[in-house]
Parts: structure tokens; sequence; C-alpha cells
């Protein structure tokens, strides 16, 4: 579930790349920037991701993306910016985002701190949860939707919850689609019955099946903002193996 809560949909400047490309010609490098001075007039989503797939591979990244009323994205906030635990966070001309892939740690706080133009300063943070999944593994070893899919995680936290989401191709779709989700006790297992499947979908044969377990954490917010998110998400991708 590698995605953001908000779509955020982007507006080209053309004015602004044009100049941007007359400062290329010219060998000018000057930094497009916008003068920001009024938090109410800022949108802003601070996300931590993380996810594991059972392949092992792992992706995961820190963004923060600040955006108008109109949600087109600012460019980098002049004489100012933003930082996550007292480090710089890089602004991305071409995504128009802040953005570090820098390895992120589990049970621990980050705080965002946003200056504006005029060097106020507002500040926003959140706590990742204690552990990502550990072991995961479903049964039977070969699933079909006639049955009832059990699924085991070794790695809980205590009165936390977790969300389950299970994907596959029918064959009689063209791709593969999101089929059931569901929240439930962070208690290391989940048994999806087959009758908890939507109708169509039960008795019928899968390709591309996988489950993904999350666990979401909302931080505490700065209050300034006419938006404003924070969150982190870590999610554990096992693929099923189908008759």
């Amino acid at each position: 579930m590698m995605e953001s809560k908000l779509k955020i949909k982007t507006m080209k400047k053309s004015i602004l790349l044009f100049f941007a490309a007359v400062a290329v010609f010219t060998a000018c490098n000057n930094e497009i920037t916008d003068e920001i001075n009024n938090p109410a007039e800022v949108n802003v989503i601070y996300e931590l991701i993380k996810g594991v797939e059972d392949n092992g591979s792992v992706t995961q990244y820190t963004r923060a993306m600040v955006f108008t009323d109109e949600y087109s994205m600012y460019d980098a906030i002049k004489d100012g910016g933003i930082t996550l635990n007292d480090e710089e966070l890089p602004f991305n001309e071409q995504t128009k985002t802040y953005f570090t892939d820098q390895e992120i740690m589990h049970d621990s706080l980050y705080t965002f701190q946003m200056t504006l133009s005029n060097g106020n300063k507002y500040t926003s943070s959140v706590r990742t949860p204690a552990k990502m999944f550990g072991t995961v593994m479903t049964n039977p070893a070969v699933y079909s939707t006639s049955v009832n899919l059990n699924i085991e995680w070794s790695d809980t936290i205590p009165d936390a919850t977790v969300n389950i989401e299970f994907f596959g191709k029918p064959f009689n779709e063209a791709e593969t689609i999101l089929i059931f989700d569901t929240e439930t006790e962070d208690d290391g297992s989940y048994v999806l019955n087959k009758n908890s499947l939507p109708s169509q979908y039960q008795d019928v044969s899968l390709e591309n099946a996988y489950i993904r377990l999350s666990r979401l954490a909302e931080g505490n917010k700065s209050g300034a903002f006419s938006s404003e998110d924070i969150y982190v998400l870590f999610s554990y991708i096992a693929a099923i193996e189908t008759e």
C-alpha cells in the first residue's frame, strides 16, 4: 500500500518552466522558488513509507508535499524549506516534493519543521511502529477461493491493528484488483473466510494473488495549515500460489 492518502493533481506552470529553460540556456542556475508567508495558504502531506516484499526487496522513503488549495504543487519555499529531525530535506525540482530515501527506523520519533519565507516555523511529528511483521505465512500452500486462507505473522504490537488486503486477477477481469480488505487486531493471525469474498469472486480461479499487511500510524499536526496529513505506513507483501 505504498500510496498517499490524498491524490495530488499537479498543474504545469508554463511561464515558470519557460523562464527556467531560459535560465539554463544562459547558464544561470537560479532556483525556481515560491514565496510563502501565510500558513493558511499551505496544504501539506508528510509521509514515511516502508514496504517489504517476501522476495526480500525493500522500498522506503520520506516525502513532504506542499500544495495550494487548488492542488497545484508549490516550488521550493523561498528563503525557507523543510527539515526532518533537524536535517534539511532535499527538494526535488522535477516532482516538486521534499524527498529522501534514507532508512526509516522502527519505534522512532520523526519531526518535520517547515520554515516559511518570513522565517516562521511550524512543527509536526510522528512515531513509527515498533515492528514490521516478521515472518509471514499463509495456509494452504496452494490456495483456491473455495477454501479459507489462514494468514499468520510473527511480530505483533499489543493494542494495535493491522489492515489486511487480498489482491488477485480473477479469470473474468483484465487486471489484478483488490478483492477483499479488513482491519483486525494485531494478534498474529487472521482467517480469510471464503464466504467473506464478494460473491462474484467465490469459487473462481485467480492469478497474481497476494496479500498485503499494513500498519498505519498518524502523527501530531502543527494545526497551522489549511490542511495537513502526517503518517507512517509500514507494509508487507506476500505472494500466494493458487490452483
